[in-house]
């Protein structure tokens, strides 16, 4: 399943919205590196390449950033 990544941004949101609703405050989003997650990254505004990363965003309820990380596997393929 393909899922752009605009989309996929605005779903975590609700989600995120969603949980911070009942005190559930989420801190990150971790995922695989796949092409959708990738693409929801770009959509964020995460910035991950050997020249940058910005792996932090405004977080979309509280006055805060939140974190992006990928998931252990993917992460042996973070810029060094």
């Amino acid at each position: 399943m393909t899922v752009e990544g605009n989309v996929l941004w605005h779903l975590v949101k609700q989600v995120i919205a969603a949980l911070n609703a009942i005190q559930v405050n989420v801190h990150a989003a971790v995922c695989d590196m796949g092409s959708c997650n990738r693409a929801m990254w770009h959509a964020a505004g995460v910035v991950a390449c050997k020249e940058q990363v910005m792996n932090s965003v405004k977080h979309p309820v509280l006055d805060q950033s939140l974190y992006f990380l990928p998931d252990v596997p993917a992460a042996q393929l973070w810029p060094t």
